[in-house]
């Protein structure tokens, strides 16, 4: 077991006050969301990153949580039942109570643990970089299957998608893996190609996945047989997310430190994989957008945050003056949440992208580079550093 120290701290953040934003309509849930749970990356099999059921903190906010692994955390947590869910590269799968700090249980994995935990009737499914994917008994971490794959160099790094009692999760050598969800037997793979570390997306019985050889692939679920393919423009880098009939992607040029560095932001129509629109944006796109019924929330390295129009892709309002937002953004409480390289975590209002509050960089509970996306569920923020925390924040 690795030492670890877990303390809480109550420290104040400065807030800006800020007049109430519009999501437009609260539709329902989609499918795999439960309202005021965060049970896996970007909040449901959607990935839309949109809770309208839960709630975050709108005004200033203290510390709520810093635990510290031994590794750095690049897997953003879930939460289920008042417990906080998250990996870490020391090779751990951690289970925490955040009022008190506490550790209800721990897993030791065969690797470092980066991909992001879904949590699913009571059992919580992850991957870690050796390759395999865990099922684990969400109330004490105890093993109910493990699945090996065999297969690239960094394994499992995108965190599972689990629907009808099936496991979705892509492999970093290009496959993506169908496993039954009780059992662990595998159902089929297929051969996407090029390097993924994105979850894939769900929705009517279509898995869609992007990979970094500029493909996103739609898949038949029942048995993994291609549907579409459709080719951006560069490197495929976000999952996908899916909302008002359209899969939405981020793609970017390999990092070069020049004026080159930019990304794209892609509509495609779920049914037939034409293009409905796209926009080139002057930071790289590695977070996976936000979807809600009227606006893209795009958060980028170098650009700052976009809100654009869903139906467009026009620009509605940018927030700009920080640092490069690596983790997929959140939206609840009509607030856009996000950490960046700054070592600061922001709440933006969703109608108009004015401040709502962020926090300061000598804070312990933003101790380090943010580059998780964000978990929001009962008036807090969860997220991890690549200090090795996993953290919470919470209203005053």
């Amino acid at each position: 077991m690795p030492n670890r120290r877990t303390y809480l701290k109550t420290l104040g953040v400065a807030a800006v006050a800020a007049t109430a934003g519009c999501l437009g309509d609260d539709s329902a849930e989609a499918p795999g969301a439960s309202p005021g749970q965060w049970i896996q990356h970007q909040f449901d099999s959607t990935n839309t990153g949109f809770a309208p059921q839960n709630t975050g903190p709108t005004e200033a906010v203290t510390g709520l949580l810093v635990y510290e692994t031994d590794g750095q955390v690049h897997s953003t947590p879930a939460i289920v039942n008042d417990v906080v869910y998250a990996g870490s590269d020391d090779g751990n799968v951690y289970a925490i109570e955040p009022e008190e700090g506490e550790e209800v249980w721990s897993y030791e994995a065969a690797a470092s643990v980066k991909s992001s935990p879904a949590i699913v009737d009571g059992t919580v499914y992850v991957g870690d970089e050796d390759g395999h994917l865990f099922a684990l008994d969400a109330e004490n971490g105890e093993l109910e299957w493990e699945y090996d794959e065999g297969g690239g160099t960094w394994g499992f790094r995108a965190g599972p998608t689990v629907v009808d009692s099936v496991v979705y999760i892509p492999d970093t050598d290009g496959t993506v893996h169908a496993v039954d969800a009780a059992s662990g037997t595998e159902e089929w793979i297929f051969e996407a190609g090029g390097f993924i570390d994105a979850p894939v997306g769900f929705d009517d019985e279509t898995v869609y996945v992007g990979s970094h050889n500029s493909t996103l692939v739609a898949l038949d679920s029942s048995d993994g047989s291609e549907q579409w393919v459709f080719t951006a423009e560069d490197q495929i880098e976000t999952a996908p997310a899916i909302g008002n009939g359209t899969v939405y992607i981020g793609a970017l040029t390999p990092r070069t430190g020049t004026a080159e560095d930019n990304g794209w932001v892609y509509a495609i129509d779920l049914e037939t994989g034409e293009q409905e629109w796209e926009v080139e944006l002057d930071g790289l796109v590695m977070g996976s957008p936000v979807v809600t019924p009227d606006t893209l929330y795009v958060a980028t390295a170098g650009d700052g945050l976009h809100a654009l129009d869903i139906t467009d892709g026009s620009e509605q309002w940018t927030f700009q003056e920080v640092g490069d937002i690596v983790g997929a953004p959140a939206v609840a409480s009509e607030t856009v949440y996000f950490g960046d390289t700054n070592a600061r975590l922001y709440g933006v209002n969703s109608g108009d992208g004015s401040l709502r509050w962020e926090t300061e960089r000598e804070h312990p509970f933003v101790a380090s580079e943010i580059r998780t996306g964000m978990a929001v569920a009962d008036d807090a923020v969860f997220y991890g550093d690549r200090d090795g925390g996993i953290h919470g924040v919470e209203s005053q």
